[in-house]
């Protein structure tokens, strides 16, 4: 964030953040970046990749035994052993890996920042071919020179709503979902079932039992679900 603070700040898509420390006895202020992930920044793979290379096995030995009181006497050996002062409260975890660092941050910013991102080119649109009429062992060539597409032409995702039906849902699936029932009648009685059950699916099912809906003679109770996809 960092590398591209100076470019989104003139932009004025920074903001003010704060927060406490220390059960509320201390409150901080920072600047950052509104709405910031790494990956806005491709060489943010170039970091992840020299933290890789400056983890050790022993690193995560002792974050797994933290609370062993002998990790806990190493941790602090080995950050004594640095003699860094350290300008903020930080946990022992916190200062252990401040100590271990063989590069400064400063160093890798540096070194990031002079990192141009490349794009590979990808695989061509479309390609040069001919059509060919005729039977097996005996085709001709009759056109050359045709523009043909390579791959899909666009991303895999929905072109456009298919309406399906299906019938036979459980009682409770169309008292939550009124809004699918296809047929009018039907879904007026299960919305007026509903508000009169101030919205309560589970208390209009049971209601049921008491006040059934009655069938009348002509009219095709079967209940169909409209699908959009």
């Amino acid at each position: 964030m960092n590398l591209q603070f100076a470019k989104y700040k003139e932009e004025g898509l920074t903001e003010i953040t704060e927060w406490e420390s220390e059960n509320g006895k201390n409150k901080h202020t920072k600047e950052i970046i509104s709405d910031w992930t790494k990956r806005d920044d491709h060489r943010h793979h170039a970091v992840d990749a020299l933290t890789i290379a400056c983890t050790k096995q022993g690193f995560i030995q002792r974050f797994n035994t933290l609370s062993s009181s002998k990790t806990r006497a190493d941790m602090q050996f080995d950050i004594d052993s640095h003699s860094i002062a350290f300008k903020e409260k930080l946990s022992l975890l916190e200062k252990y890996i401040v100590s271990q660092q063989p590069i400064s941050v400063n160093e890798v910013e540096k070194t990031v920042g002079n990192i141009l991102i490349s794009f590979k080119a990808g695989k061509k649109v479309t390609v040069k071919g001919t059509r060919k009429v005729g039977k097996r062992g005996n085709k001709r060539v009759v056109q050359t020179g045709i523009i043909v597409p390579r791959g899909s032409l666009s991303e895999e995702s929905i072109y456009g709503k298919i309406k399906t039906i299906e019938e036979r849902k459980p009682i409770k699936y169309l008292f939550e979902n009124p809004h699918l029932i296809l047929k009018p009648y039907i879904k007026e009685l299960v919305e007026n079932r509903l508000v009169q059950s101030e919205n309560n699916s589970k208390n209009a099912i049971a209601s049921l039992k008491k006040r059934p809906y009655l069938v009348r003679q002509g009219k095709d109770y079967t209940i169909k679900i409209r699908y959009l996809f």
